[in-house]
């Protein structure tokens, strides 16, 4: 989208990735085909999951906290869950415990592969992370 003032020309680039995340979106002045100016809006992802978790219930939630990070969505309802249990003092056993650290553990490493894939995307080199 461009608004014309004048000689002037704003455009809107962006949000990027523009497949949903969202993570830079800029506003830049043109002047012609001289830039003028750049205005970045970073972190322009949030998606108002806060104010929705001021009204839904504790199962509800679990829901929006899974969209929290759609590349490892376990971690958003995991830390969810931690937060409940220890507001309401509950004591998971031991083997659970444990199982959830695993596949957070999991999450992580799944995290930084998609990090280096996306890296190598961003850098170029296709193999990695082949984009349709």
């Amino acid at each position: 989208m461009t608004i014309n003032f004048g000689n002037s020309y704003f455009m809107n680039m962006g949000p990027e990735p523009a497949t949903g995340m969202g993570i830079c979106r800029l506003v830049i002045q043109l002047d012609g085909e001289i830039v003028r100016r750049i205005d970045s809006h970073v972190g322009y992802s949030h998606r108002g999951i806060e104010k929705q978790l001021e009204s839904a219930n504790t199962f509800t939630a679990l829901t929006f906290c899974d969209r929290l990070y759609r590349d490892v969505p376990f971690i958003g309802s995991y830390s969810y869950v931690l937060a409940v249990e220890r507001l309401l003092g509950i004591i998971v056993p031991e083997r659970a415990a444990h199982i959830r650290v695993l596949l957070a553990e999991m999450a992580r490493i799944q995290s930084h592969f998609k990090f280096i894939a996306c890296l190598g995307a961003d850098t170029g080199c296709d193999t990695i992370l082949p984009i349709a």
